[in-house]
C-alpha cells in the first residue's frame, strides 16, 4: 500500500493505523515520489490526500492511468467536496474516522469484514489527528 500525504503526522498515522490491521505500506510526501515508488513496486492500493505540493492527487491518479498503472485502486482524502468525475475507487472526506479509512481499503481490497477476525479493530474511536498530530477520540 502506498500512502501519499504531505503532513508526515497524518501520513504516520494512517500507516500505523494500517500496520496494525495487517497491512504492510509505505508513505511519501507528494507526487513525484508516489510516481517513482510506484513505479518501483506495484503497490495494491494507493491513498492519497487531494492537496498536495505541487501536482495534486488527481494528477497523480491521472499520470497512473497514462503510465499504465490505472488499475491500481485508489482512495482520495480531502478536505473538498469530490466531484463526481474522480476516478477513484473511493472518496473520504477529511476530518476522517480510521475505521473508515480502513473499511474503505478493505472494501478497495476486496475483502469483507465478514472474513476478518471478529475482534474489533484496535483503532476503534480514533479520529482524525488534533493540532498536536496524535489521534483524537469520538464518541460512537
Amino acid at each position: 500500500m502506498l500512502v501519499v500525504e504531505d503532513d508526515q503526522a497524518i501520513r504516520n498515522m494512517v500507516l500505523e493505523a494500517l500496520r496494525l490491521e495487517g497491512y504492510r505500506g509505505t508513505g511519501v510526501a507528494d507526487t513525484p515520489a508516489a510516481l517513482a515508488a510506484i513505479r518501483k513496486g506495484r503497490p495494491d492500493l494507493v491513498i492519497t490526500d487531494y492537496h498536495l505540493p505541487g501536482a495534486d492527487g488527481l494528477e497523480l491518479l491521472r499520470a497512473l492511468q497514462v503510465e499504465g498503472f490505472g488499475d491500481i485502486p485508489a482512495l482520495v482524502v480531502s478536505a473538498d467536496a469530490r466531484p463526481p468525475d474522480w476516478p477513484v475507487t473511493s472518496f473520504i472526506p477529511k476530518p476522517f474516522d480510521l475505521d473508515a479509512v480502513l473499511r474503505a481499503v478493505r472494501r478497495a481490497l476486496g475483502k469483507s469484514t465478514a472474513n476478518r477476525t471478529s475482534e474489533p479493530s484496535r483503532m476503534a474511536g480514533r479520529a482524525w489527528p488534533g493540532r498536536a498530530g496524535l489521534p483524537r477520540q469520538v464518541s460512537p
